[in-house]
């Protein structure tokens, strides 16, 4: 059986990624999660990291949880940035990276978050 990976062939990728600090009370607006991405992706790839355009589509104030638009030539470096950041403005930090996908529409209904009514 052969086996076939292939990464970056989608011309945008998806990813829906929650900021969770130490500190349970911390509040982060919209442009402060933007700029947390961008420190997290400049101190991984320096200047050009900081260059790769990132949209945030959506953004959730009360969970600190947006869904990410990258390039598909990005996302790996994007990941790995999200993943090894640790601080932010020296508060323990750290992203989670609940899915990824090349296709928006696979986040409108997440099996994960059926409910299932039994009677």
């Amino acid at each position: 059986m052969k086996r076939i990976v292939s990464k970056g062939d989608a011309p945008y990728y998806y990813l829906k990624v929650l900021l969770e600090f130490e500190d349970k009370t911390m509040a982060v607006d919209v442009l402060t999660f933007r700029t947390v991405i961008m420190k997290a992706m400049m101190s991984m790839y320096g200047e050009v990291g900081a260059a790769v355009q990132i949209d945030i589509l959506k953004y959730e104030d009360k969970t600190i949880s947006a869904i990410l638009r990258v390039a598909g030539s990005n996302m790996v470096k994007l990941w790995g940035a999200l993943t090894m950041l640790s601080y932010y403005d020296e508060k323990p930090c750290a992203f989670r990276v609940h899915q990824v996908s090349p296709f928006l529409m696979a986040f409108a209904a997440s099996s994960r978050q059926l409910l299932l009514h039994t009677e």
